[in-house]
């Protein structure tokens, strides 16, 4: 588990370890409490973010101006 607010200033793929929604068997980011914050920032072009479960944030993914963004 990734107590952690990231921000995605360049391409790349970000892919965790698991499948579904299931945090137990997932990559999870989760604030240390429920926050008004965004777990992923993302401020570059083809990004992707796939296989994990982001949870207790106000907002899961914020794009910021983007294109060809991928969330799976």
């Amino acid at each position: 588990m990734f107590n952690e607010n990231v921000t995605v200033n360049k391409e790349l793929t970000i892919t965790g370890s698991g499948k579904g929604s299931n945090p137990a068997i997932n990559t999870v980011v989760k604030p240390a409490s429920s926050c008004s914050g965004t777990g992923f920032t993302i401020a570059a072009a083809n990004v992707t973010i796939q296989a994990m479960y982001i949870t207790s944030f106000q907002d899961a993914v914020l794009l910021n101006g983007v294109s060809n963004p991928t969330l799976k």
